[in-house]
């Protein structure tokens, strides 16, 4: 367990942590974070979810600190991109197309826009919430020369895709950085990119020590950002190896246990 530092800023995951069960956003939450920024702190959100799908709960919380997507390959600020890691998928082609063709929903994201290879099931669920894809198969320019921020295989926990699919990406290691969910599905993003490196963008542009940071999470993508703060926190439903690399485990769930971590450090 870490000492427990001055906490400036408090950095939070969205899906399966600030946000309920039901994927909303309790209104418990705001006289918390009103009452942060009373004392001078800042309140912040670090997600794996492109900017397009943030900026809806960012404007309800009315977020005025630079927020990080994309598992940490962006930074941004309302309709500006403070910072960035784009990468081509040249590289990634072959196995988006073979698991594309498996039967895996294959999607990809640049700054601005989400995609999607193929209209799945899950992609035409997803038209029943924020989550709208235009469907789009890249050119052959597009494939070499176009900027993604990050791309992602979901596996639909077929094991047959993901043991065809998974140990393919092993080979791109040197290129790309990979947050693995199991049989659910794997994230994509430029080598070195994750929370953590997001962690550390953001800290380096709000010129606060990352050990004034209070970051809470709850799935694999949030280890790493957990490690790197100053005092990492996991909801108490965070996955065991994200609790194990935490800091602090919160008594009670989601949206309840940021607010029991922020009452804690803060």
């Amino acid at each position: 367990m870490k000492d427990s530092p001055v906490i400036d800023l408090v950095a939070t995951d969205l899906d399966g942590t600030l946000l309920d069960a039901n994927g909303e956003l309790p209104q418990s939450i705001f006289p918390v974070i009103a009452e942060l920024l009373r004392r001078q702190k800042r309140f912040t959100l670090v997600s794996g979810r492109p900017i397009i799908f943030m900026q809806h709960i960012a404007e309800a919380l009315r977020v005025e600190t630079a927020m990080v997507a994309f598992n940490g390959a962006a930074l941004f600020l309302g309709d500006t991109i403070i910072a960035s890691a784009p990468f081509s998928m040249a590289r990634l082609r072959p196995i988006m197309e073979e698991a594309d063709r498996l039967g895996a929903t294959v999607l990809y994201y640049t700054a601005w826009e989400a995609f999607a290879l193929r209209k799945t099931d899950w992609v035409t669920r997803a038209e029943e919430t924020i989550r709208c894809y235009t469907i789009a198969i890249p050119t052959e320019e597009e494939w070499t020369e176009a900027e993604i921020l990050k791309a992602a295989i979901l596996y639909h926990n077929d094991e047959r895709i993901h043991s065809a699919i998974d140990p393919q990406l092993d080979a791109l290691q040197d290129a790309f950085s990979f947050s693995r969910y199991g049989t659910r599905f794997c994230e994509i993003m430029r080598r070195g990119v994750d929370k953590a490196y997001g962690l550390k963008e953001l800290a380096a542009h709000l010129d606060i020590p990352l050990a004034r940071i209070l970051a809470i999470g709850d799935d694999v993508n949030d280890v790493t950002m957990l490690q790197e703060a100053g005092i990492g926190v996991a909801v108490n439903n965070a996955l065991d190896e994200v609790k194990a690399a935490a800091d602090h485990v919160t008594r009670a769930q989601n949206t309840d246990g940021v607010i029991e971590a922020i009452r804690l450090y803060s």
